[in-house]
């Protein structure tokens, strides 16, 4: 039984911006897992584990979303979850938006699947799991390892149900995208 989720694929000059990002700080940490550039997404829902055979219904009920419009996100600085001196997670930031909050509770609507107790946290995982018994010399801030510029804006016009495949150096495989093809683009940032 694999396991899934839907997210927002990182494309083109944002990709190429964090995977510099995990080139410059990666002499610094000491993680089991630095993400694939090909990898970096925008979790929207976590589905866990699935038959095969109920992920064509799963697929139809995405399919409802290609009605949603393309939206802008902002990405920048660099942050982390856990520790302040052993990070878990090595992350880029995510802008609060509500367009993208709408698509997250629209996406848990349409797919019937119960949406996390804890506040939505949108964000773009680098490196996980800390794996040294070295903690850092002092807690852990961004602007420490990345000269941060201003955060930003990536059009948000395609999300994709990913197929997990742990084995395998490029982890997450996009089995089904959805373009966002609604007409008002309610979520363009001035």
């Amino acid at each position: 039984m694999s396991h899934y989720f839907v997210g927002i694929p990182i494309r083109g000059q944002q990709r190429d911006r964090l995977e510099k990002w995990s080139q410059q700080i990666k002499p610094y940490f000491d993680y089991k897992l630095w993400v694939h550039p090909n990898d970096l997404h925008i979790t929207l829902a976590f589905l866990g584990a699935w038959e095969t055979s109920s992920i064509g219904e799963l697929m139809g009920s995405l399919e409802n979303l290609q009605s949603f419009p393309p939206f802008h996100i902002e990405i920048g600085e660099l942050d982390s979850f856990g520790s302040a001196i052993a990070p878990r997670v090595l992350y880029a930031n995510v802008k609060k938006n509500d367009v993208l909050e709408k698509l997250y509770l629209l996406i848990h609507e349409q797919i019937q699947f119960e949406k996390e107790k804890r506040p939505y946290r949108p964000h773009i995982t680098l490196a996980k799991k800390w794996k040294s018994e070295q903690k850092l010399d002092k807690p852990f801030s961004g602007k420490d390892y990345i000269k941060h510029a201003p955060y930003e804006k990536m059009k948000v016009d395609r999300i994709c149900l990913f197929e997990i495949h742990p084995e395998r150096a490029q982890k997450y495989e996009c089995i089904k995208s959805i373009d966002l093809k609604g007409e008002e683009d309610f979520g363009a940032i001035n």
